[in-house]
């Protein structure tokens, strides 16, 4: 008997997700799939053996996904999943390809293929030596403030990484204009930058490196690029873009959307887009914070809400499965010293950020206009305090995730009336990305990564569907 193809058989499957933006939908279907099967997700792309990309990957996003996949250990392979209805089998498709062999043929004959039509599922197996790809100059290496591990992500040296189809959100004075990393000439193995020097909050001269966040990285809001500048493991200023994405609607936004172009939406169906959109927020920051099992419970309940709402199989009685487990959950969670501890002080927004004004005046037709960005600071303008929900740390804004949250009406009947639902949601996440650069100076590293996910920007907001269902 051959000893290799019996333990290629047993080879564990460990996924690695990537999620385009545009691809929350085909994302939510995949960690479904994932849980079904009994994998374990990787952490890092240096511990999976298959990278999933759910949506369809575009501009500096794909190049991104490349790089990732060109850096995983053999045997490898990638499965591009655009929509979400064929996920679990195209899954099954992906694993037995890895037990199979079939992701280890001749390495020379493998070329790295980029285009993805979002036709159907497309599988890459990859055998190369990890140097091969896009240039170094469209992307570097980043490491994950989890893990420690060494991935790969956008590039810093293109203008605040708003280049290759990203906006740039860090234009305030904390941002990254004018600042040493960008005479950085030389590279290091990997692409990562060279440090410089410059002096930190205490006036000493350390190194100064210049790290992405973003876009693959797991919970990770997609299509958000950080790349901060470090003195040791404190961000001493950050800038922030968002990558375009392939169009499309928002998915949280779906009912609002479809209740704006006349469907008939109901009360009960935005109700339970709601808490699944709270949810699914939770088990991001559960996820960072290391509460693995909570995390998943989280989703667990995020996709026995939707179902709930698209088969409409809801049982009338308040004392249904789901609105126990939900209970259950929100009690246990709030209730968890450990995790208050470990959240308590990360991200305050007590007041409004360094460099940061406040809210616009005016209906919400004005806020989705160019007085919609926030103003710097010194500028004459209103003040306000940040939306809803995002005052106070981290653990503040989980409380507000889970407050009232089964109190929320998943069974009205009544329709929903869109209001400035959408336009509120809108102006929301742009409050976060322009108050991201201010927020994120002197935090740590690890401290960032749950920073971003207790404020968990829904960047599919900024879609065309979007800004037609509000405008027209």
């Amino acid at each position: 008997m051959d000893l290799i193809p019996w333990l290629r058989r047993r080879t564990a499957i460990v996924p690695f997700l990537a999620t385009a933006p545009g691809g929350t939908a085909t994302r939510l279907a995949v960690e479904a799939a994932v849980r079904a099967a009994g994998w374990q997700p990787a952490e890092s792309p240096a511990a999976a053996n298959l990278l999933i990309v759910a949506g369809t990957p575009h501009g500096a996003f794909a190049d991104a996904a490349t790089r990732i996949h060109d850096s995983m250990p053999l045997p490898r392979t990638r499965l591009d999943l655009p929509e979400p209805a064929t996920a679990a089998t195209a899954l099954a498709e992906a694993a037995e390809n890895l037990r199979s062999g079939r992701a280890m043929d001749d390495p020379l004959e493998h070329t790295p293929d980029t285009t993805h039509p979002p036709s159907g599922p497309h599988h890459h197996t990859d055998h190369s030596d990890g140097m091969s790809g896009p240039s170094s100059t469209a992307l570097h290496a980043h490491v994950d403030p989890v893990t420690g591990e060494q991935g790969h992500a956008g590039d810093e040296h293109e203008t605040h990484l708003g280049g290759d189809g990203m906006h740039d959100h860090g234009g305030h004075g904390d941002g990254m204009h004018g600042h040493a990393g960008h005479a950085m000439s030389m590279d290091l193995p990997g692409g990562l930058a060279m440090a410089d020097r410059a002096e930190d909050r205490d006036g000493l001269r350390l190194d100064v490196l210049t790290v992405p966040l973003g876009p693959v990285l797991r919970w990770w809001p997609a299509g958000l690029v950080v790349s901060a500048q470090l003195h040791g493991d404190i961000v001493s200023a950050a800038t922030v873009s968002v990558i375009e994405g392939a169009g499309g609607e928002s998915f949280w936004l779906g009912p609002w959307l479809r209740a704006a172009a006349g469907e008939p939406v109901t009360v009960g169906e935005g109700g339970s887009w709601q808490v699944a959109r709270r949810l699914d927020s939770v088990a991001s920051l559960l996820g960072v914070a290391g509460w693995d099992v909570m995390a998943v419970a989280a989703a667990r309940l995020r996709d026995d809400v939707l179902n709930e709402a698209i088969h409409r199989r809801r049982s009338d009685s308040p004392g249904s499965d789901v609105d126990i487990r939900l209970r259950r959950f929100v009690r246990r969670v709030s209730m968890s010293r450990v995790l208050r501890w470990s959240l308590r002080g990360v991200g305050r927004i007590d007041t409004l950020p360094p460099g940061v004004s406040a809210q616009p005046t005016g209906g919400s037709a004005r806020r989705l206009e160019g007085d919609a960005r926030l103003t710097p600071e010194g500028k004459t303008g209103p003040v306000a305090l940040p939306p809803g929900g995002l005052a106070g740390d981290a653990h503040d804004r989980l409380v507000a995730m889970l407050t009232g949250i089964e109190d929320i009406d998943r069974t009205g009947e009544s329709a929903l009336e869109p209001g400035e639902f959408v336009a509120e949601q809108v102006w929301r996440t742009r409050w976060i990305l322009d108050a991201l650069p201010g927020l994120l100076a002197g935090s740590e590293l690890a401290e960032a990564r749950l920073l971003v996910a207790s404020l968990d920007p829904d960047l599919e907001t900024f879609a065309p569907a979007r800004s037609e269902a509000v405008h027209g």
